[in-house]
């Protein structure tokens, strides 16, 4: 079975990269690939694929979008609620201003347990390799790369 993949970013540059890694290192089709800049395009792009006949296999969608710091944990309850079977990973990568991890909160580690505590399937931070990501995604596919 085919599945979709739908990226979530408010940053072009950002959905064009994880794109492309993943038509390369992914072997995902380009016509598998949906994009969304917003928490509200997201769902709105998630219904119409399954409502189209497709099957979405995979949420991949940045936990900040600028300023508006909780949109991906958002997305993730949202999907959670009406299609609690498509797995979301959440991406990140943010650090501290200084680069030094000043309040606990902002650890990695710490994220990703909150955010797996929450339901995400994975939580990958854009400071470790892209493979990774790409690891991920293939993961929640059931599929190996």
């Amino acid at each position: 079975m085919d599945y979709d993949v739908l990226l979530v970013s408010k940053y072009l540059p950002i959905r064009a990269g994880e794109r492309q890694v993943l038509e390369t290192r992914g072997k995902i089709p380009a016509d598998k690939i949906y994009e969304a800049d917003s928490k509200d395009q997201a769902l709105k792009t998630l219904e119409a694929v399954i409502n189209s006949g497709g099957t979405v296999g995979v949420v991949v969608t940045d936990l900040r979008f600028g300023r508006d710091e909780n949109v991906g944990v958002q997305l993730l309850k949202a999907i959670k609620t009406k299609y609690a079977s498509v797995p979301v990973i959440i991406t990140s990568g943010e650090d501290s201003p200084s680069g030094k991890i000043e309040d606990p909160e902002e650890d990695p580690a710490v994220v990703a347990d909150a955010v797996l505590s929450q339901g995400a399937f994975a939580y990958y931070h854009k400071s470790r390799p892209i493979q990774d990501l790409v690891d991920e995604v293939a993961t929640a596919l059931g599929r190996r790369t």
